[in-house]
């Protein structure tokens, strides 16, 4: 096609007029095939062509042209690099989707995970996304439902994001957050500000993007996600409540495996903390979908109390594994005070993190200072941590000393320890072990008062 010809002269000027700062190229199918094959910037670009007006015929014959040229052996290795480039990317940014100010394409559970299942689908299905998901039985029509709001959502965001900034920005920063809020016509209420609605919003569809993407790519790729792939090869076996040893995965028979037992959605995550191996994705799936065992008599349960007390007291592993379990959900059903927290975003300086990911990095470092070996000026902590006999209990303080902010009022430490009370009691606790928690949840923000506010230099 002649770059000069006058209905693309038109249409790109136009564009230009209007203020849009457009790349732009034109190109015979032979040229795009051969960009394709060159630059992996116009790869990918190729792999996304969607139709919009035109001689819709040109467009089949792209299509055609591309899963002949460029897909299947060609592709494999571009493919291959993006999902690799997928742990350092999470490394760089954080491996949580909850920051403060996230990247909306580069974050975890952003667009560039959806951008990868894409290019993934088109290499080994020849199928574009996210229709294709669906037309291979990739995710079930309830998961697809989800998978293509969160994608609007995010989709949205960055548009908004855009409109507010003038410019191609991508970084939801403190002070744009508002101006992104506003046009999207989020309102505060007595509970909540405008923001903290949309922020919750906001981490729920990118938590869903995360799942399904991982979920997706190890069903394509015929292995694991990035994170599963850390673990090395291990023989596969049985374990003594029926789940099965390479990464954590349900036997062939598992249509009753949570229905027979109902306590395997917590014996998994044991499993998986004294092995240290991760779940893999059609488990964290199956999970999912059978969280509504986990009910009054579950949550009353002296054996679902071992369980999690197993988990608390562990040497190590435990930071990770509450994670997990918050990500998919179990925590928050088994523990309904912490899910009170749940994505709860503070519109101020003063963290990094929404509360419940706050609560858990907290206990991350608390567990790395107690395996960290090296002479620092933790060793003092070190220290006291090697002496405690009931580290269940200290972690339960941790887990539970910000439930009280959900309530919303001056003294979330009060109200957090009711809470707390209420949950220890249903864990079956003694007395005194519930008296220690509750008055740790009750002190907890003694220290850092201290410590800001006190010369700790005068004795």
């Amino acid at each position: 096609m002649d770059p000069n010809d006058p209905v693309t002269r038109h249409d790109l000027h136009t564009l230009w007029d209007l203020g849009f700062d457009i790349g732009h190229s034109t190109r015979t199918i032979a040229d795009c095939i051969a960009a394709g094959k060159e630059d992996e910037e116009s790869l990918t670009s190729i792999l996304e062509t969607r139709f919009l007006v035109g001689d819709v015929n040109i467009t089949k014959r792209l299509e055609r042209s591309v899963n002949t040229n460029l897909l299947g052996r060609r592709l494999r290795p571009f493919v291959s690099q993006q999902l690799e480039k997928r742990q350092p990317r999470h490394a760089k940014r954080g491996p949580s989707v909850q920051l403060l100010e996230p990247n909306v394409k580069e974050s975890p559970g952003e667009l560039r995970e959806t951008h990868v299942v894409g290019w993934l689908l088109r290499e080994i299905k020849k199928k574009s996304a996210p229709e294709g998901l669906l037309e291979e039985h990739l995710l079930t029509k309830a998961q697809y439902q989800v998978y293509t709001q969160a994608i609007d959502f995010l989709w949205k965001t960055r548009n908004e994001l855009h409109f507010a900034t003038g410019k191609a920005y991508d970084v939801l920063e403190h002070e744009i957050q508002p101006l992104v809020t506003e046009g999207l016509g989020y309102t505060a209420d007595g509970q909540m500000l405008a923001i903290e609605y949309f922020m919750r919003d906001y981490y729920l569809h990118a938590r869903n993007i995360k799942h399904l993407t991982d979920l997706v790519c190890e069903r394509l790729s015929g292995r694991p996600s990035v994170a599963m792939r850390t673990v090395g090869l291990i023989a596969r076996r049985a374990l003594d409540d029926g789940a099965i040893l390479t990464h954590i995965g349900l036997p062939r028979k598992r249509r009753d495996f949570f229905n027979d037992d109902p306590f395997r959605l917590l014996g998994l995550f044991l499993d998986s903390q004294r092995f240290g191996l991760p779940l893999n994705e059609a488990t964290q799936q199956a999970i999912k979908s059978h969280l509504h065992l986990i009910e009054d008599q579950f949550r009353h349960s002296n054996r679902a109390s071992r369980i999690f007390l197993s988990i608390l007291s562990a040497p190590q592993g435990v930071a990770r594994t509450l994670h997990t379990m918050h990500e998919l959900g179990v925590l928050g059903q088994y523990v309904p005070e912490f899910r009170s927290i749940d994505s709860l975003f503070q519109y101020n300086r003063y963290h990094i993190y929404t509360t419940d990911e706050h609560t858990l990095v907290a206990i991350e470092t608390l567990e790395t200072i107690g395996l960290t070996e090296k002479a620092d000026c933790n060793g003092p902590i070190r220290r006291v941590l090697g002496e405690l006999q009931r580290k269940d209990l200290l972690n339960l303080a941790i887990l539970l000393r910000d439930v009280g902010k959900s309530a919303r009022d001056d003294d979330h430490s009060s109200t957090g320890a009711r809470m707390a009370q209420a949950f220890l009691k249903r864990l079956g606790l003694s007395p005194e072990e519930i008296r220690t928690v509750v008055f740790l949840v009750q002190n907890h923000l003694l220290m850092s008062h201290m410590s800001q506010r006190r010369d700790l230099s005068v004795r």
